[in-house]
């Protein structure tokens, strides 16, 4: 009996570890080791007079499995309240607009391709930082060559040759 309970329990730590420790080896184990209790149950003999006979055995693999989907459960509900799995957890956000009316205003911007637009490189335009993907129209514009922004899409700078 203390064998299948603290594979059981062994288990369900192994389980919930996994969120803290990715890798899927300790998930793995942990499902190994709760299974392996769960198969014990229906094969050892010695078991209390509680858990003896079919019924008994059938009350036991049912406590064990209830009990440790429900630790699963409230872990993973709650794992992100404790103050160690506060500091695990990325809680910042990032403002991905854009700004559309201040993009509207650069179409008709004219550059010079400063790499090869195969279809994407860079571009030389004032007022643009060098961060910027910059996207051939119709798919390759050699470096050197006199460009024009003819749209924005998808954070993407379309130029075609001027």
């Amino acid at each position: 009996m203390t064998t299948i309970v603290l594979l059981a329990l062994t288990g369900t730590i192994l389980i919930c570890l996994e969120t803290v420790l990715p890798g899927m080896i300790l998930g793995i184990l942990g499902i190994i080791a709760t299974l392996t209790s769960l198969i014990l149950v229906f094969t050892i003999d010695n078991l209390p007079s509680i858990f003896a006979g079919g019924s008994g055995k059938f009350l036991l693999f049912s406590i064990i499995l209830t009990a440790s989907a429900v630790v699963i459960c409230y872990w993973l509900k709650h794992f992100d309240k404790l103050p160690f799995g506060k500091s695990l957890i990325l809680d910042t956000s990032i403002d991905g607009t854009i700004d559309t009316k201040k993009n509207n205003e650069l179409v008709g911007m004219e550059g010079t391709a400063i790499t090869d637009l195969n279809p994407v490189g860079k571009v030389d335009i004032k007022k643009i930082s060098d961060s910027c993907e910059f996207v051939a129209e119709n798919g390759f514009i050699k470096s050197g060559t006199k460009i024009k922004i003819i749209k924005f899409k998808n954070n993407q700078i379309i130029v075609r040759k001027h």
